[in-house]
């Protein structure tokens, strides 16, 4: 197996669910982590770089690797997991654009 030691991470999504279980088992393997979630929650991971943003804004993505890439040097592994739920035909959505 390949080791994950001292590589770095961001997980986004990573409050709860999936992405905070990612993030503990990542944690556990010795990564060094950036959590984006909209709570902005540390999950209580040491040294991890919470950061609340939400992926529907366009600069989120680009705020969450200027965060973690700035700590630990620049980032190895993405689980992108944030997601938005949206109904209805596919051409008759609008984008999810957040006003904050």
């Amino acid at each position: 197996m390949i080791s994950l030691e001292g590589k770095v991470a961001v997980v986004t999504g990573a409050s709860r669910g999936i992405g905070a279980a990612v993030a503990r088992l990542l944690d556990d393997q010795g990564v060094k982590l950036g959590l984006a979630s909209r709570s902005g929650d540390d999950l209580g991971i040491a040294g991890a770089v919470a950061m609340s943003t939400d992926r529907a804004r366009p600069c989120a993505g680009h705020c969450a690797r200027r965060g973690d890439g700035a700590r630990h040097g620049g980032i190895d592994i993405v689980i992108a997991n944030a997601g938005v739920g949206a109904y209805g035909p596919f051409v008759d959505l609008t984008p999810p654009i957040s006003t904050r």
